[in-house]
């Protein structure tokens, strides 16, 4: 984020200081700009395909968009791939040679008999900023909200609770498609507690009072149900999103336990993505000002700052005036308003005043009570929760 300062005086020193120091203890997670693809051979241009293909598998996490590949401005940030990485590794797997070659086969040899894939790391600043240029979205993992699954089947006629810890098959096919789109998961223990707090009837009757009970044990921000019922050699699935105060319902069907809740994922995170991630367009970021109240104190102004750090879809932010206790701030947000306030509703330490009521100043003799502060408009106003 480029930070322009235009406070004067104590406010102004202590939001250079926390700039400072938020930028120098900041740790990047990796998770989302690195990945691996399969090269064919050993070739500089082989190498050079499979770091494409690399990026382009971080593209999709980044985006949340698993079609942005697609999108007009793709070639050209994938085209850059070997110029953007920063670390890199490759890895041997080897493959089991046939029991029995069919007559006149000949037998593989060793260089055959294996997988070359290479695994790279790619630049977080200069990923953000291409994508950023040719109008893809970028969505930073700390705007993504944690997402808290439960899982019942039913299975002839009885239906459970499903424990993903005991189930591997599923739970890799789950967390490789989370992985894949960069969705972080939360799996509840399954243990008693949850058994007693949960009823396998709450999540069949989508009761969102018994699955909000249940879930308060977990840090989550939405939580996802997925109710699968076998038929036939096959599954159908329905899978619910509890995002706030919306509930969004959607069915897969025809696929087999690991590919169905695969499918869940994938499609709960494209209706995340929708709502959260910065929206691409060609008009470029977009001012909104913001009110920001109860800013009493240094640790209040880290808070704050470590709020506002975290929103990707922010280029910019200019402190316009700061007070005791409040501070007004443009932000230069990708995708408006809309973004800026689905990505603040993910912290905790903010809390939205919905309606801006104008003050007016009053005058006062001694001895009266002080009119109430005059604040300035904006678009937005929140107070830090202490």
């Amino acid at each position: 984020m480029n930070i322009k300062i235009t406070s004067k005086g104590f406010w102004a020193v202590l939001i250079l200081a926390f700039v400072h120091f938020s930028s120098a203890q900041a740790v990047e997670l990796q998770d989302l700009y690195a990945a691996e693809a399969l090269m064919a051979d050993d070739s500089t241009e082989s190498r050079n395909k499979a770091l494409s293909a690399a990026l382009s598998k971080v593209l999709v996490r980044l985006s949340g968009n698993p079609h942005v590949n697609t999108h007009e401005g793709a070639p050209q940030v994938l085209a850059k791939a070997p110029s953007l990485v920063q670390q890199f590794k490759y890895r041997i797997e080897d493959i089991e040679p046939p029991a029995k070659l069919p007559e006149g086969q000949t037998a593989p040899t060793p260089e055959q008999l294996q997988k070359r894939y290479i695994w790279a790391k790619f630049d977080k600043v200069v990923v953000d900023r291409m994508m950023r240029q040719y109008g893809l979205p970028v969505w930073g993992k700390q705007q993504r909200p944690k997402v808290l699954l439960w899982l019942s089947r039913e299975d002839g006629r009885k239906r459970y609770l499903h424990n993903l810890e005991a189930d591997e098959w599923g739970r890799n096919a789950l967390m490789a498609e989370a992985g894949r789109r960069g969705m972080p998961v939360q799996l509840p223990l399954m243990d008693l507690e949850d058994q007693t707090n949960l009823r396998v009837a709450d999540l069949w009757s989508d009761f969102s009072e018994g699955i909000k009970t249940a879930s308060s044990r977990y840090p989550h921000d939405v939580v996802l149900t997925g109710k699968l019922k076998r038929v036939g050699n096959a599954w159908r699935s329905t899978w619910t999103l509890f995002d706030r105060d919306s509930v969004e319902s959607f069915d897969v069907a025809g696929l087999n336990w690991p590919r169905s809740l695969a499918a869940g994922v994938a499609r709960a995170q494209d209706l995340l993505a929708e709502r959260y991630a910065p929206v691409a367009n060609g008009g470029g970021p977009q001012e909104v000002t913001v009110l920001f109240k109860k800013v009493e104190s240094i640790s209040d102004l880290g808070k704050l700052y470590k709020v506002l750090d975290a929103q990707e879809a922010v280029s910019r932010l200019n402190v316009q005036k700061a007070e005791d206790n409040w501070m007004l701030v443009s932000l230069w947000v990708n995708g408006g308003r809309d973004t800026l306030a689905r990505g603040l509703s993910l912290s905790t330490a903010l809390m939205v005043e919905p309606e801006i009521v104008d003050q007016v100043p009053v005058t006062h003799t001694p001895g009266e009570q002080a009119a109430p502060p005059v604040l300035p408009d904006a678009d937005m106003v929140y107070h830090l929760v202490n």
